[in-house]
């Protein structure tokens, strides 16, 4: 029985899902374009098709893994106070240190993914640092400011980024 075509973005989405768990185990410098290609079921031709290199596999990795998080969506809406500073914390804590957003599998790859990265170059905890830097902390430092503006914090503190 013949396989259903799949439109560029399944194709697209489903090289990403079948990365994910290689650069996990094998790291990035570990795993070939070639292991790539043959876990998504398609040529490395199609891989470079729809991603330039493998680290623009990472970069997709990362994104779609943000996309959609529910914890990040309600990070997004909270407006600059002391309790959205105590709820951001709170949220960040579970996302990062327990990984309450992911199922145990999914927060096991992602671990090993980071851990390979350190152990290699670097470079995927490097992006998702960066992302981090854009998209969470100036969020964080609204929230910083509120609360340092209503007397909630000490007065020596430090930087939004110090202690964030």
């Amino acid at each position: 029985m013949l396989k259903p075509r799949l439109s560029a973005e399944e194709r697209r989405l489903a090289i990403v899902a079948a990365a994910k768990p290689l650069f996990a185990r094998h790291g990035f410098a570990g795993t070939t374009t070639k292991q790539l290609a043959q876990a998504a079921g398609v040529s490395e031709a199609l891989v470079f098709q729809h991603f330039p290199s493998k680290a623009a596999l990472y970069e997709e990795i990362l994104r779609l893994g943000c996309e959609g998080d529910p914890g990040l969506e309600r990070l997004a809406q909270l407006a600059p106070s002391t309790a959205s500073l105590v709820e951001m914390v709170q949220l960040l804590i579970q996302h990062v240190a327990l990984g309450a957003c992911a199922e145990p599998h999914e927060k096991e790859v992602e671990e090993r993914l980071a851990l390979h990265s350190l152990v290699e170059d670097g470079e995927y905890v490097r992006l998702v640092s960066a992302w981090v830097v854009v998209e969470i902390l100036p969020k964080f430092a609204l929230c910083h400011a509120a609360a340092a503006a209503a007397g909630d914090l000490r007065p020596d503190s430090g930087s939004a980024a110090n202690a964030f």
